[in-house]
């Protein structure tokens, strides 16, 4: 049979999967990118735009800065979030 510390461990990481699958069942009110090193850079569309517009400042950056680059929920085909 298993020993105490392996049903234990077994446990944690059942419930950490079954967490993991509830939480990504939820929409979010926005998605993050991130790529490259250095100090943050925090790079969001407008409006009627997706993340992608800053694909090229993204290239630009990316070696001596960590973009973080937003796509929002409701805006340039991704889904709004229900919850208003």
């Amino acid at each position: 049979m298993f020993s105490r510390s392996i049903k234990n461990l077994l446990a944690a990481v059942l419930l950490a999967a079954a967490t993991l699958a509830a939480h990504a069942a939820e929409p979010t009110a926005f998605s993050v990118r991130v790529s490259g090193q250095g100090k943050p850079m925090l790079l969001i569309p407008g409006l009627a735009s997706s993340g992608e517009v800053w694909a090229g400042t993204v290239a630009h950056y990316a070696q001596h800065y960590r973009c973080h680059v937003l796509n929002l929920a409701g805006f340039a085909a991704m889904a709004a979030c229900p919850h208003g």
